[in-house]
């Protein structure tokens, strides 16, 4: 059984490895078009922003999920996570309120859920696993 928690941890930890790296090179690649246009310096940030936000939770739990990490930062990725999964429902809510959801937003969904409940369902055993190792 601990065998198996760690060849499926293990593959979640590369999963976010190659998730932040194409996220990285997403976001580049989107702020390399927008770097000639005249644009806000709110606008800028904002750019900034959320794509250190979406590099940083599969970069934060790859690390979390690496053997030597503190149980502190499981829990942060854990609530990390969380956020994301909220984040992307009241956002694809709000499409449909609005009537803008299609494809993309299915789409988007599936990219941004499956990778954040994928995490979630790997941290939380190793994150009760230590805490109850330091209890006894």
């Amino acid at each position: 059984m601990m065998q198996k928690t760690i060849g499926a941890t293990n593959k979640t930890k590369w999963m976010n490895i190659v998730g932040a790296v194409l996220w990285a090179l997403t976001g580049l690649a989107l702020f390399a078009q927008k770097f000639g246009a005249q644009i806000s310096f709110n606008t800028l940030m904002a750019i900034l922003v959320l794509y250190s936000f979406i590099v940083l939770i599969p970069a934060g739990t790859a690390v979390a999920l690496s053997s030597p990490s503190r149980i502190g930062l499981r829990k942060v990725m854990i609530g990390l996570n969380v956020l994301l999964i909220l984040l992307v429902i009241l956002g694809f809510a709000a499409g449909m309120y609005l009537r803008t959801s299609g494809f993309l937003g299915y789409l988007g969904l599936l990219i941004f859920l499956v990778p954040a409940g994928l995490n979630v369902k790997a941290l939380q055993p190793l994150s009760m696993r230590f805490q109850n190792m330091m209890e006894q």
